[in-house]
């Protein structure tokens, strides 16, 4: 009896450490868990940022392409003007050569036509400038909202494969 006393003495001995070690282990993983848990987070919350920054970027070349359309168009607006303008003008001085008017009025005339051609093609080589800028701009543009695509893509991928890490990570410790 004193034998079995003392193997049952020394096999509860044996439960008792190997518990004590089981415990240390599971505290030792639970702590791991819970660290990983808050780089998890913290990396999500620094994509998540960067996601909102590209999309602000993306916001703001879409303004500044607008104001440049709207330019463009009143551009359109202020050569067309000038185009009637210049078509009056010329007409008016033909109207006076026909009616054989004194030669002061036709030159005159003459001048504010060589003034508003001048006008013509000034106007035409702003709006030419700009309408440069504009595709140059809407290049940049695409380019910009390509980029910014494929860096959501990345971001939203890298989310994802974060949350699977943190939802293994969970499963493991809520099993302990």
């Amino acid at each position: 009896g004193k034998r079995t006393n003392e193997d049952l003495q020394r096999c509860l001995k044996e439960k008792d450490s190997l518990l004590k070690r089981v415990n240390d282990a599971n505290d030792k993983l639970r702590a791991n868990g819970e660290d990983k848990h808050r780089e998890f987070e913290e990396e999500k919350r620094k994509l998540m940022s960067a996601l909102d920054e590209a999309s602000e970027k993306n916001i703001d070349m879409e303004q500044k392409n607008n104001v440049y359309r709207a330019e463009i168009e009143g551009l359109k607006g202020l050569l067309a003007a000038a185009e009637k303008k210049k078509t009056e003008v010329e007409r008016t001085a033909k109207a006076l050569k026909e009616m054989r008017g004194r030669d002061d009025t036709m030159i005159k005339m003459e001048e504010e036509k060589a003034q508003v051609e001048e006008k013509l093609k000034w106007k035409k080589e702003q709006f030419q400038h700009l309408e440069e800028a504009h595709e140059k701009l809407q290049s940049m543009f695409k380019a910009s909202k390509k980029e910014m695509e494929e860096e959501n893509s990345t971001l939203l991928d890298e989310i994802y494969s974060l949350q699977t890490k943190l939802d293994s990570q969970t499963r493991i410790s809520e099993d302990l």
